[in-house]
């Protein structure tokens, strides 16, 4: 397994901030930590993130998407 970490900050600032993230590894399935905000319902899933987040992942392509949450 190999540690993917990730920080979301504004461009204008350098501040953290909130988003939706999505990380889905080479197998196509959702990664994330175990103390993480999920999602609930039907849907792609995600995790909220507070400005940084950090999963576990296969080796391999990976694909993270993230929404940033309305100030």
């Amino acid at each position: 397994m190999t540690k993917l970490s990730g920080r979301i900050l504004d461009k204008a600032t350098g501040e953290p901030m909130a988003a939706r993230v999505q990380v889905l590894t080479s197998q196509g399935v959702f990664a994330n930590p175990k103390d993480a905000i999920l999602k609930v319902g039907t849907g792609e899933p995600f995790l909220y993130a507070g400005g940084a987040f950090e999963v576990e992942v296969m080796r391999g392509r990976t694909l993270v998407e993230v929404e940033l949450l309305a100030k």
